[in-house]
């Protein structure tokens, strides 16, 4: 009764005679505990009951609300960076798609959907099933349409991708108007039904020729994919070189450099708060990195006058400076703009019979409320010049200009820009030295 009177009441149900008698005994050390000590803690074991019941109901609801701010803030977070992940997708189709909105998805696709197939049909989860089943409803209802799954029962043990048996049992009852035992009611042909090879005028088979197609210079399935560094034009990779010792340390520390510049929104605000760059370094522990010396290193970097000045406001007062056009100049500074950056800028665009991805380091939008009026496409490289040469650091402007010319094509697709509105820079963030990129 000690803990009772705490009110600590896990304690109290789970020691004790007040243990014994939620565990169901009516003993306690060998003696019989009679109807009057039962009655006498039957009140306590039920608000203890209640107590306990009551913080876990109020814990389930507090990690509901936990779950449901970071779920919204996640959310909002894949949207502004259209990064949405492939359940995503699934869970989207799932709510929205429905028989009603049917003729809509079929004029987004220009097609219309006469026959559905579904591989691996023991594989399929709830949610994809809710996705699919509108266009199986649609394509059962019509004549002339089809819809046919293979799937296995037996394998859906295993439970991949989520997959639920009883849909196959659950679709062969509602969708089959054929023949369900169509597999054992067919008949395979046996040696005896083939029909025999022709003859030549020997008597033996004729043997006939069969002329292969030459195989492709490269296999590819779908669109081809081509990434902007592709395009970077750099002399052949040599084993040796990235076998050399410190070279896996200077390709994590570029990669640590746009980690942490990718922290940065404005040097007007402030630099990285040390805290947050030594978090961002654990990220990189697999490599043998002194991070005092590398932040050293990163802050002797910021102070560079260039560098600070383009990732900073003041660095976007004068736009011609930057490369817009006047004419372009002129409608920005004539509206009412705001400057929106964006970092790690993931991108898919089609060019021609091509699929273009990759990543902008960093982006600065002109906005006038949603409209983007123009944009200042920044990317980042950590090469180390053995000297401040400037003939040196132009055959890099040049080695990197197809890679820069794909990411300004990107921006004009996803942001409807003309090429003039679209400035595109160089940072060579180890030497603090900007310059402008000529598009191709």
């Amino acid at each position: 009764m000690v803990a009772a009177s705490c009110e600590d009441w896990p304690t109290f149900v789970s020691k004790g005679l007040a243990g014994r008698i939620v565990a169901g005994e009516d003993t306690y050390y060998r003696k019989s505990l009679g109807s009057a000590v039962l009655d006498a803690y039957q009140p306590f074991i039920h608000h203890a009951r209640a107590v306990l019941l009551e913080q876990i109901v109020e814990q389930n609801e507090a990690t509901r609300r936990v779950l449901d701010r970071f779920g919204q803030a996640y959310q909002r977070l894949k949207l502004r960076h259209r990064a949405p992940r492939f359940e995503d997708i699934t869970h989207v189709l799932a709510r929205r798609l429905t028989s009603a909105v049917f003729d809509h998805i079929r004029y987004r696709l220009d097609t219309p959907i006469a026959h559905l197939l579904l591989d691996e049909f023991q594989d399929t989860s709830l949610t994809q099933w809710s996705a699919i089943r509108p266009f199986a409803e649609r394509v059962t209802a019509q004549v002339g349409h089809s819809f046919f799954c293979v799937g296995d029962v037996k394998q859906a043990i295993y439970g991949w991708r989520g997959g639920v048996a009883e849909l196959v049992d659950t679709v062969v009852g509602q969708y089959e108007h054929g023949m369900p035992d169509w597999q054992q009611k067919h008949t395979w042909p046996t040696h005896t039904d083939l029909p025999e090879m022709p003859a030549n005028g020997s008597g033996e088979p004729e043997v006939l020729a069969i002329q292969l197609r030459a195989p492709l210079a490269r296999r590819t399935r779908g669109l081809e994919r081509v990434s902007p560094s592709q395009a970077v034009e750099r002399p052949g990779v040599r084993l040796a070189d990235r076998m050399r010792p410190g070279a896996s340390q200077t390709m994590a520390r570029g990669a640590l450099l746009h980690a942490w510049l990718e922290h940065i929104e404005w040097l007007d605000d402030g630099e990285p708060e040390e805290g947050m760059l030594r978090r961002v370094a654990h990220n990189f522990a697999t490599v043998e990195l002194g991070i005092e010396a590398e932040i050293q290193a990163f802050r002797s970097m910021l102070a560079f006058p260039q560098t600070r000045t383009v990732l900073s406001c003041r660095g976007y007062g004068d736009l011609v400076q930057l490369g817009f056009s006047d004419t372009g100049c002129a409608d920005v500074q004539h509206q009412n703009v705001a400057l929106r950056v964006l970092r790690e800028r993931p991108f898919v665009v089609r060019e021609n019979d091509a699929v273009v991805y990759g990543i902008i380091d960093r982006l600065v939008l002109f906005c006038r409320g949603d409209k983007v009026l123009a944009a200042d496409l920044l990317d980042v490289k950590s090469d180390a010049f053995s000297v401040r040469d400037a003939a040196e650091i132009d055959e890099a402007v040049v080695r990197y200009q197809p890679q820069l010319t794909m990411y300004h094509r990107a921006i004009t697709q996803q942001f409807a820009l003309d090429v003039d509105r679209i400035a595109t820079r160089l940072l060579f963030v180890q030497i603090g030295e900007v310059r402008r990129v000529e598009v191709l």
